[in-house]
């Protein structure tokens, strides 16, 4: 659905708005208000470095099937209730964007 856009803008808003629904999903599970409202601050203080991230990689069609691939092995463990290889999924795809954010900040000159 994501790629049925008209604009590069519309594209990053609505990557985001899926991406932060697919994970709070995911989230909800753990049945803690306070984890939850945590999580929720956490990603809302990381939008900017997020929306580098996003810039450089979704308006590609390739990053955005590397990331649908990404998020259809995370559903297929956490529904087989396999949560060691969860966790090592979901460690391995939030820290992607981190080398793609720190090579936009170094170029911008900011270390």
């Amino acid at each position: 659905k994501v790629t049925d856009v008209s604009s590069p803008d519309e594209l990053l808003d609505g990557w985001d708005l899926r991406h932060k629904a697919f994970h709070t999903a995911i989230a909800s599970g753990c049945n803690s208000p306070h984890l939850l409202q945590m999580r929720n601050t956490l990603f809302d203080q990381v939008e900017r470095y997020r929306h580098l991230w996003l810039q450089e990689t979704v308006m590609s069609p390739q990053a955005l099937d590397i990331k649908r691939q990404e998020h259809a092995a995370l559903v297929d463990v956490i529904l087989a209730r396999n949560t060691e290889q969860a966790a090592d999924l979901m460690r391995d795809h939030l820290m992607t964007p981190v080398p793609i954010i720190t090579r936009v900040l170094q170029a911008r000159g900011i270390d």
